[in-house]
């Protein structure tokens, strides 16, 4: 009897391994296969270290992003990294959600934030924005046109009232701009008024001095604009390098949705800003039980680097990829990530991404600005009705 129970109590505890062994497919896209085989054999030692049950690492090729959703989706394969818009396309259109993200551990941290900034001694507020002189990054990039631009559009009595393009609202927003690389159309010629002439409004930073983060800057801090629309980096970053000519932080403040300003200091932007673009992510299916895989690829970011000693990890570099593809960036994860850190509670694809973001990806999405057929036509209009008068003057 006593051997009976004992048989009895080994084929239980077996089959209740089998039934708690998890697995852990991560879905590569092109050249990051190698590069995954190399995780899967560090994968042992790793799972060792953070304690968790077990589970079997696995590769699986997908074709694209999508493709690696789809799989996911369809219990195929159970990771990949996506990037923000990527993450919204995931969560909306296949049910997947963030566990953890990469944190590259400089003023930016897990993403940025967009952010005005104006010089201290002007009056102006959100509530009196319009029809002042605005100096961006550059046509659609996120900060300083997307971020900002989809909260104006979705915000305002103007911006609801838009049914025309992101660019045609601004240029009715503003009374002058620089914003680099605008649609150079009839009516919008304000979006450029700004910009240095000899830079033709161009978007590459080596012909237009006013282009990118630190361009915007200086177009507000050399009094072209009145407030410039960058990340919340950007000011100390300029003022690292050029404080002799634009002074320092406390000679600015950030213009903040609730109708206040905050004089600018390394923290003022965290109740101040109008959405953050947020960094890439790991999604899987939605399961209350991602725990154990969240353990695993933190622990894995921990001790899988050059600066650890990596035996517990058969020398694998979780953060490197030209090591596995020779000129090759990128990989699984992006090079510049320092560690992976859990969601916690942003483990949605809205709750991670933010309203702002989310606003400024239906921005970027919008419809392209184009010269309306019957603006098109006005000129010609005008032309027949002269015509008219000539002919009666001379019959």
């Amino acid at each position: 009897m006593r051997w009976f129970t004992v048989m009895i109590l080994f084929v239980c505890t077996a089959v209740s391994a089998n039934a708690e062994a998890k697995k852990f497919r991560w879905c590569c896209i092109k050249d990051e296969m190698n590069k995954c085989k190399e995780f899967k054999k560090a994968f042992p030692g790793i799972a060792q270290i953070a304690g968790v049950g077990q589970i079997t690492p696995d590769c699986v090729s997908g074709d694209n992003k999508e493709d690696c959703m789809k799989k996911i989706k369809n219990n195929e394969a159970d990771f990949v990294t996506l990037s923000g818009g990527d993450v919204l396309k995931a969560g909306k259109t296949y049910d997947l959600v963030p566990i953890v993200a990469e944190d590259y551990e400089t003023l930016a941290g897990m993403g940025y934030y967009s952010v005005i900034v104006a010089k201290k001694d002007t009056t102006v507020t959100i509530g009196t924005l319009k029809g002042k002189k605005s100096c961006h990054t550059g046509y659609r990039r996120t900060a300083g046109w997307n971020i900002p631009i989809g909260y104006l559009l979705y915000n305002t009595t103007q911006g609801k009232a838009n049914s025309g393009c992101d660019a045609q609202f601004a240029s009715n927003y503003f009374s002058k701009s620089c914003v680099p690389g605008a649609p150079k159309l009839k009516g919008l010629e304000n979006l450029c008024a700004l910009c240095p002439k000899e830079s033709n409004c161009e978007s590459s930073a080596d012909k237009n001095t006013y282009s990118g983060y630190h361009g915007a800057f200086q177009c507000m801090a050399d009094k072209k604009g009145d407030v410039a629309f960058v990340k919340h980096v950007t000011t100390a970053e300029v003022l690292n390098y050029a404080s002799a000519k634009y002074g320092k932080m406390s000679d600015y403040k950030y213009i903040c949705p609730d109708g206040t300003t905050k004089v600018v200091t390394q923290e003022a932007y965290e109740d101040c800003s109008y959405g953050r673009r947020p960094s890439n992510a790991v999604v899987t299916r939605t399961t209350s039980d991602n725990k154990d895989f969240v353990n695993i690829l933190v622990t894995a970011s921990k001790y899988c680097q050059p600066n650890t000693t990596a035996s517990n990890c058969s020398g694998f570099l979780i953060f490197e990829s030209s090591k596995y593809v020779p000129e090759k960036s990128n990989l699984l994860f992006r090079d510049s990530t320092k560690k992976l850190v859990s969601v916690g509670n942003k483990n949605t694809y809205d709750k991670w991404l933010g309203a702002g973001y989310i606003h400024a990806l239906a921005v970027q999405g919008g419809p392209a600005c184009a010269v309306s057929e019957a603006a098109m036509l006005k000129p010609f209009s005008y032309l027949f009705v002269v015509c008219i008068i000539l002919g009666k003057v001379f019959i």
